[in-house]
């Protein structure tokens, strides 16, 4: 729920780094499950 607004002002931030934001997403989903 709260990554939704951070991926999305990353992605707009810097649309070139598609690859580094679904890096960076993947990284928040497993920080959130083992939270």
């Amino acid at each position: 729920m709260v990554r939704t607004p951070i991926m999305a002002a990353y992605l707009k931030k810097d649309r070139l780094n598609t690859k580094a934001a679904s890096r960076l997403a993947a990284i928040i989903d497993h920080w959130l499950l083992f939270t």
